[in-house]
C-alpha cells in the first residue's frame, strides 16, 4: 500500500513514521476524499494498543500520513511460523482486542488485521496500525479486491467493499490460531490446524466461524472470552458450521419409538417358541404313553 519512513518531527523533537501512498491513489478524487475522512477518524482514536495518527496531507499529489513511531518489530517478523506460549499469545491478543474494540466503539472497522499490521514494542505490547486505509483501498474501479485473503472473513472476500465488527473478529481469530499452532494462515490447510488446548480451540472456532452471526459479536466479547480462559473459567463454543438436510430430532424420536416395538416383537417370538416347545413336549409325552401301552419303550429297547 505504500512506503513507510522513519522521520524526525523537529517541532516536537520526536520520532515519527510517515507512510507515503502510491501516486495512483492520489490521482483518484474519490479515494482522496475517503482518505481524508478516514485519517480524521483515526486521529480521534486514542488507545495504547493503537498506533496514533498525528497528521496527514499531500505533497505534489502524493498522499502521506504521519503516525506514532513504534520502536519494535511486527508480530509477523517476531512469530511467523513459530508457535508461541499460549498465555503470551492470549495476552497479546487480549490487548489487540481492546484496541480494536476502541476503534469499533468509534465507528471504525479495520478490515485488514494481520500479523504484519500488529507491531510489538520493546515491552511486547501490541500496537495495531493501518486503520481505515484498508477500507479506502479495498476495491478499485475494476472491482479488484486488495488486502490479505488469508485473514479475510468469507463475507469480506465475497463483498470486499463491506466490513463489520465480526469481520475484524474473524481476522483476530485467524491470527490467534496462527500464534498457537505456528502454522501461517497463508499455508494451505492452515484453517484445519489443531489447537491443543480445547478451550482455546473453542474460542478460535467461534471467532473464525463462516457465519458472521455465530462469531463473537465484537472484539470486546472476544477479549472477555480470552480473559475467562486466562482465569480458567468456561468459554463459549461455536455452533456447528453446517445444518443437515434432514431433521435430526425427528429422526432420533422415530428411532427411540421403534426400539420398544422391536423388543415387543422379540418377546412375542420368544413366547411363540415357548408355546411350540410346550406343545412338542406334551405331544412327546402322549406318544411315549401310547408306545408303552403297545409294548415298546423307547430308550431301553425292551420288548414284551
Amino acid at each position: 500500500m505504500g512506503v513507510v519512513y522513519k522521520a524526525r518531527q523537529i517541532s516536537l523533537d520526536r520520532d515519527v513514521a510517515i507512510k507515503i501512498l502510491p501516486p495512483e491513489f492520489g490521482e483518484d478524487p474519490i479515494f482522496r476524499s475517503s482518505f481524508q475522512d478516514e485519517a480524521k477518524a483515526m486521529a480521534r482514536l486514542g488507545h495504547t494498543n493503537l498506533i496514533k495518527v498525528f497528521d496527514f496531507g499531500d505533497v505534489d499529489g502524493l498522499l502521506y500520513i504521519v503516525m506514532e513511531y513504534v520502536a519494535g518489530k511486527s508480530l509477523h517478523h517476531s512469530a511467523h511460523g513459530k508457535a508461541i506460549d499460549p498465555k503470551q499469545a492470549v495476552e497479546i491478543m487480549i490487548a489487540a482486542c481492546k484496541g480494536i474494540s476502541h476503534a469499533h466503539e468509534n465507528g471504525i472497522v479495520h478490515r485488514d488485521i494481520k500479523p504484519a499490521n500488529i507491531l510489538l514494542n520493546p515491552e511486547c505490547e501490541p500496537k495495531i496500525g493501518d486503520f481505515g486505509l484498508a477500507r479506502c483501498t479495498r476495491v478499485d474501479t475494476d472491482g479488484l479486491a486488495m488486502g490479505s485473503p488469508a485473514y479475510m472473513a468469507p463475507e469480506s472476500i465475497e463483498h470486499p467493499e463491506t466490513g463489520t465488527t465480526q469481520s475484524d473478529v474473524y481476522a483476530i481469530g485467524v491470527v490467534l490460531r496462527e500464534l498457537l499452532t505456528g502454522i501461517p494462515a497463508e499455508n494451505e490447510g492452515s484453517e484445519k490446524a489443531v489447537v491443543s488446548d480445547l478451550k482455546l480451540a473453542a474460542i478460535c472456532s467461534k471467532a473464525t466461524h463462516p457465519n458472521p452471526a455465530t462469531r463473537h459479536t465484537n472484539a470486546s466479547e472476544l477479549a472477555d472470552q480470552l480473559t475467562r480462559w486466562m482465569e480458567a473459567k468456561p468459554v463459549k463454543a461455536a455452533s456447528p458450521a453446517w445444518k443437515p438436510s434432514i431433521n435430526l430430532p425427528k429422526k432420533t424420536a422415530k428411532v427411540v419409538k421403534a426400539a420398544p416395538s422391536a423388543r415387543w416383537a422379540l418377546l412375542k417370538n420368544c413366547a411363540t417358541i415357548a408355546v411350540l416347545l410346550g406343545a412338542i413336549h406334551l405331544l412327546w409325552g402322549v406318544y411315549q404313553t401310547k408306545q408303552a401301552d403297545s409294548g415298546f419303550q423307547l430308550g431301553s429297547l425292551t420288548m414284551k
